[in-house]
């Protein structure tokens, strides 16, 4: 598959496009540094109810609104502290290639480091936000219900960008993930949509393995309407330039 190069969008902020550091990249196992690190370590990724699910205009984003003592947290692998979940988000089809490919869907779990009180804080300091992130395949049947009702919520605000629904079943964020979440890449990065502004130094943690959506569940999710009135058919951004940034992959002895 031919990568390629980012184009430059004129209403974009400039750091998105005059950035060293931006994201998404394809993520080359021939070139990835195989280093000796910690396993990821996975604090509640558990079912939780009255999650919030908002339309954001061009996504759809989950934020759990409880304590962050009592949000899904993630540590290890080499990062500098404990990170918990600010908000969940999606992208279709997906920003980062495995190896060339691309993939249906994209989740990014953005994490904020546990010094800062919120996602506002942290994205003012390097190396304080982390972005956890799961790759999707169509499937005709999955293990997970989440994105059903996931799919259900969205439907009562498809037409109403930045609506906010809260869902009326649970989510289980362990159900997100494949089976196998002990291979990844990690490297640093930037955020990857405009309105963040494409902020730079900030933690990606990509699995290697795929997880599942069911056709239909990928269909009514992504089937939202933008502030014009039309269906947002993609909302990824282009792959940018790696600018000799290390990509590392976990070693498992």
């Amino acid at each position: 598959m031919h990568l390629k190069s980012p184009k430059k969008k004129s209403n974009w902020p400039k750091l998105c496009y005059y950035g060293k550091l931006q994201s998404p990249i394809n993520l080359d196992s021939r070139f990835a540094y195989a280093i000796t690190l910690p396993p990821l370590k996975l604090e509640n990724f558990k079912k939780m109810k009255n999650l919030r699910i908002c339309h954001t205009g061009t996504s759809v984003s989950v934020n759990p609104d409880i304590c962050p003592c009592l949000r899904p947290k993630i540590s290890g692998c080499g990062l500098n502290g404990v990170f918990y979940l600010d908000h969940l988000y999606f992208h279709w089809p997906s920003e980062h290639f495995l190896d060339g490919l691309q993939y249906d869907l994209e989740a990014h779990f953005v994490f904020v480091n546990e010094k800062y009180q919120n996602f506002i804080e942290a994205v003012k300091n390097p190396l304080a936000l982390t972005v956890f992130t799961v790759l999707y395949t169509q499937t005709t049947s999955t293990r997970s219900k989440n994105f059903s009702v996931l799919a259900n919520a969205i439907k009562e605000v498809w037409d109403n960008p930045k609506k906010t629904i809260v869902a009326k079943n649970e989510l289980d964020f362990f159900q997100f993930l494949p089976y196998d979440h002990e291979n990844f890449y990690k490297y640093t990065g930037s955020l990857t949509t405009k309105t963040e502004g494409c902020i730079e130094y900030v933690n990606w943690i990509v699995l290697k393995n795929i997880a599942n959506i069911g056709i239909l569940d990928l269909k009514n999710l992504s089937h939202i309407m933008d502030s014009h009135g039309k269906i947002v058919t993609e909302n990824n951004r282009e792959l940018q330039d790696l600018n000799n940034r290390i990509i590392y992959t976990r070693l498992i002895l």
